[in-house]
């Protein structure tokens, strides 16, 4: 190995934007990359150095050694290193002190796609569109990136950063647009076109033929007119860019209404096809819809995956008042069995107790608005005009308070006391002047 020109250490971290470099490349792991940069370099040691040109037939070969210098000629003078030049600092341009603001600004796409037009090069129209420029907003950051990537233009590789020779993973080609969609990219393509130095003779063929589209006949008088439009503008302008790369080109702004008769042919083809695959689908197998019915699996609808969270992919129960069915309605009491009419009457001896009058016996106890308990005994407690429990003092008693299982929110502005004995010790359940559960005693009229 010559020591005058040792070789680079390609693993440090100088070289791992060129190892980075490559991976995006062509997909390589570190290794590799490492190898192949290492045997870049041994390939360009081995070459041969230049020597000059063979001796002419008026020049006879040296004979005896090296030639001697002639006195006439002048010493050749070793060269001496330029001393370094200084840094230019950078500068800003000065601006017109009477522009005002532009009344409105395109917007701008990702740098993939201003890489494309920088270099007269064929890119979709998806990225001009409202959808394309919003997710370039996104991705957009103030600072350059550290990842780059390999750009190969005119047979020279050059290094530049990712963004600007990724393709977005969303982007859509131009067949697959809408013509509404073509033509809003319009604006913010054809600026762009202008601001990245394309002739003003492209530019003009560009507009001319997005504004012959724009104002076709086929869009008032064919009923997929709009599609195969998109679809012409699509294939011609595909075209036109690989016939500008092999020369040759021809002129887009004309439209070619033979081409246009083809494509309307094909689509109308295409969707008349679709219709009578169905139709024929349809007449072949009468029972699909019942056999798609017995298929389907509720496991997999997207509707009822939403709904996990209940634990159960079973339908939801109907809705059942507190008066039972109609069915039920109408029932007489008599109809029902012993052992339902011997927990009905379990369950009243269950009840809470009225917080009004603490008793247990059948009644709405929301509603309550005795002034006596249930032993003849004077309430302690009493409904405002709002329906509210107050004390006797007009102050507002917690309802929670005097349920089973109590208040869970100790910091409200109604007071926790009993509303049967005013104790702040227990609730209406467990007041001590609360009806017996076991009890039958009838409240007094």
């Amino acid at each position: 190995m010559d020591q005058e020109n040792p070789m680079l250490d390609f693993t440090d971290e100088e070289a791992r934007p060129l190892r980075e470099a490559l991976s995006l490349a062509f997909g390589w792991d570190e290794e590799q990359a490492i190898q192949h940069l290492e045997a870049t370099w041994h390939n360009r040691q081995d070459r041969p150095e230049p020597r000059g040109p063979p001796p002419g037939r008026d020049q006879d070969p040296p004979q005896g050694g090296p030639p001697r210098l002639q006195l006439d000629e002048p010493e050749v003078q070793p060269e001496q290193p330029e001393p370094p030049q200084e840094k230019k600092k950078p500068t800003i341009a000065d601006f017109e002190e009477d522009e005002p603001t532009p009344n409105a600004i395109v917007s701008r796409p990702s740098q993939f796609a201003l890489q494309k037009i920088a270099a007269f090069e064929y890119v979709e129209l998806w990225y001009f569109t409202k959808e394309g420029c919003f997710e370039a907003t996104k991705q957009s950051r103030s600072q350059a990136d550290d990842a780059f990537g390999i750009l190969a233009a005119n047979e020279v590789l050059t290094l530049c950063p990712v963004a600007s020779v990724k393709a977005s993973r969303n982007a859509k080609a131009d067949h697959e647009l809408s013509l509404t969609e073509i033509l809003q990219a319009r604006t913010s393509f054809l600026e762009h076109l202008k601001e990245a130095g394309w002739p003003n003779k492209h530019i003009s063929a560009l507009f001319t033929f997005f504004w012959t589209l724009e104002s076709h006949p086929f869009r008032l008088s064919m009923r997929r007119g709009d599609r195969i439009l998109a679809m012409y503008a699509a294939k011609v302008r595909r075209h036109w860019h690989d016939k500008l790369k092999l020369g040759g080109a021809f002129n887009i702004a004309n439209i070619n209404d033979a081409l246009l008769q083809q494509i309307a042919t094909e689509i109308n083809d295409e969707m008349l096809s679709k219709v009578e695959s169905f139709m024929t689908l349809q007449a072949s197998s009468p029972n699909a819809n019942r056999r798609a019915r017995r298929a389907y699996n509720p496991r997999a609808d997207p509707v009822r995956e939403r709904c996990r969270d209940s634990r159960s992919l079973s339908p939801l129960p109907r809705f059942r008042s507190s008066y039972g069915t109609s069915r039920d309605f109408n029932r007489s009491p008599t109809d029902s069995k012993p052992s339902q009419r011997r927990s009905s009457r379990d369950s009243q001896h269950t009840k809470s107790a009225c917080p009004l009058c603490l008793g247990r016996h059948p009644h709405d106890i929301n509603r309550c608005t005795i002034e006596h308990l249930w032993d003849g005994t004077p309430a302690y407690a009493r409904r405002s005009p709002e329906g509210r429990l107050i004390d006797p003092a007009g102050d507002v008693l917690c309802n929670d308070w005097q349920k089973p299982q109590g208040c869970s929110r100790p910091h409200n502005n109604a007071k926790h006391v009993c509303s049967g004995c005013g104790s702040p010790s227990h609730g209406t359940q467990k007041c001590p002047k609360a009806q017996p559960r076991a009890s039958s005693i009838p409240i007094p009229a």
